[in-house]
């Protein structure tokens, strides 16, 4: 597979779910909604052309026939509804994923490393991830703001508990901050086996279980 035919339609919010599952049953292999932020005030959601606008795409095979996919969305789109047709370039996708993950700190005694390059700063602890399934690879700004907070506290002593674990990342970043114990539970079979895969994560069972 040299390349892929992504759709991109634009809408309202009320025709996106609509839209997403047409893709879906015409055979696309990928389909992704995104909005463009809040929804408007009550008294400007008077009809469809004021609804907030939302973004739809799929992703196809080159052999696809482009016209029946338009024709179809057109049928049960809105008037405002607009189509963009883009070919994309078959790349190595779990390269450019690792791409978007570089080093960064959480504070002055925190940093996050992706397993794919050497920790920044030998001297502060540097929680080294593996981002996968499971939520919380550390970039998003409730895991960040969690972690800046436990990097500010005197963990010595302390007994941590994160419920709803995900990755293991708050409760592997409080014992790598000084915690005595850390306790990570969650129910989701995916976040097991993120916490095993975390390139810290061998201490921290070990001590969890001990």
């Amino acid at each position: 597979m040299t390349h892929w035919i992504k759709i991109l339609v634009e809408t309202n919010e009320c025709a996106a779910g609509r839209l997403a599952e047409a893709l879906e049953g015409l055979g696309a292999i990928a389909v992704s909604i995104t909005g463009e932020g809040e929804p408007l005030p009550a008294k400007r959601r008077q009809s469809a052309k004021h609804l907030n606008r939302t973004s739809v795409s799929g992703l196809f095979e080159p052999e696809f026939s482009i016209n029946t996919v338009s024709s179809f969305i057109r049928a049960i789109g809105d008037t405002n509804t607009i189509i963009r047709v883009e070919t994309i370039a078959d790349r190595n996708w779990e390269l450019v994923t690792r791409e978007q993950f570089v080093p960064f700190p959480i504070s002055d005694k925190l940093w996050i490393c992706p397993s794919w390059h050497v920790p920044p700063d030998p001297d502060v602890t540097t929680l080294i991830i593996d981002p996968g399934a499971a939520f919380g690879t550390g970039y998003h700004p409730t895991t960040a703001l969690c972690l800046h907070h436990l990097s500010g506290l005197s963990l010595h002593n302390k007994r941590v508990l994160d419920w709803g674990c995900g990755s293991g990342i708050l409760a592997i970043g409080a014992y790598k901050l000084g915690a005595d114990s850390a306790l990570g539970v969650d129910i989701d079979p995916q976040a097991l086996a993120s916490v095993r895969r975390m390139p810290n994560a061998t201490a921290f069972i070990n001590r969890s279980n001990g």
